[in-house]
Formats: C-alpha cells, structure tokens, sequence
C-alpha cells in the first residue's frame, strides 16, 4: 500500500545515511580534488543501496 515516492525517498534516506557514514569513516582532506573522488565514492555507495533495495523491494 506504501506509494512508489513513499519507497524512493526511504532509499534516498538510506543512501543519505550511508554517505554520512562513509564521510565519517574516511575523513575528507581540505584538498579539492579528494573532496570531489568522496563525493564520487559516496554517490556510488547511494546507488549501490538504492539498487539492492529495489532488487529486495524493501519498503
């Protein structure tokens, strides 16, 4: 019953959640250039949840 919207903003949350634990395990260097190769890591990290939440339809 839950709206496909309701499902996408949770994994959105969750890949959110997962980025903020990755900033916080790997601690960003005030150098641009690793900022940017964070901020690529962590959309990979978001992307990867999002894909397995829809692969188990996790609600």
């Amino acid at each position: 019953m839950s709206l496909p919207s309701n499902q996408l903003s949770v994994t959105v949350l969750a890949a959110r959640i997962l980025f903020v634990f990755y900033l916080l395990k790997f601690p960003i260097n005030p150098i641009p250039h690793p900022i940017l190769n964070h901020i690529t890591l962590g959309i990979i990290v978001g992307q990867i949840g999002i894909a397995r939440a829809n692969k188990y339809n996790i609600r």
